[in-house]
C-alpha cells in the first residue's frame, strides 16, 4: 500500500496505522483488510489501538516494533 500521510504506517501489509496531529498519544486503525489477521482478529476501521501485548500504543512506532516482536505469533491487542 503506497503512503499517502506522513503520519500513516502499514502494518503486515494488512492494517493502515493513523496517527494524527491533534490527536497525539491516540493511535487508530486506517484501513482493515478484509480476511487478513487483522480482521479476524476483529479490528476495524477507526479502532484505538490501546496495547499490544501489554505495551502501552502512543505512537504508531510502537505498533511496528510490538507487530515485529509477536510475528506469528497470537497477542492480545
Amino acid at each position: 500500500m503506497p503512503k499517502i500521510l506522513d503520519n500513516q504506517t502499514t502494518v503486515a501489509s494488512d492494517t493502515t496505522i493513523v496517527s494524527r496531529p491533534e490527536n497525539e498519544g491516540v493511535v487508530k486503525i486506517g484501513q482493515v483488510v478484509k480476511d487478513s489477521p487483522a480482521d479476524r482478529a476483529g479490528l476495524k476501521l477507526e479502532d484505538q489501538l490501546v496495547e499490544i501485548g501489554g505495551v502501552h500504543i502512543d505512537d504508531p512506532e510502537k505498533v511496528s516494533q510490538q507487530t515485529e516482536s509477536y510475528a506469528g505469533k497470537k497477542v492480545s491487542v
